[in-house]
């Protein structure tokens, strides 16, 4: 059986050799909003786990020491997601991102 792992973040995959059958497992997708302040407006955006901008949560400048945004999440389900996108509190612009637009 040839087992073929096809993660939702891109094309990887983990293959395992026991026989002939392909079995494909996808990963749950997972969704997080991104609280930010810029130039004196509050926004908040709504993003896949596997986007190239969130990265399940940890963002683009991992490491930096800027604070200028904070992540919640991970959420299993999109309505979770956007509950918490129109929940937080502050916020003047609320997005989201093109990621999110193929659902």
């Amino acid at each position: 059986m040839l087992l073929v792992w096809r993660l939702a973040s891109n094309e990887r995959c983990r293959k395992s050799r026991e026989g002939s059958q392909i079995i494909e497992v996808a990963a749950a997708i997972t969704y997080y909003v991104h609280e930010s302040w810029w130039d004196g407006q509050f926004i908040a955006c709504l993003h896949r786990g596997d986007c190239i901008h969130c990265n399940e949560g940890r963002g683009q400048e991992v490491g930096s020491t800027l604070r200028r945004g904070k992540w919640h999440g991970p959420f299993k389900s999109r309505s979770k997601a956007v509950a918490k996108l129109a929940s937080v509190p502050r916020i003047t612009v609320r997005v989201t991102c093109e990621c999110t637009e193929s659902q």
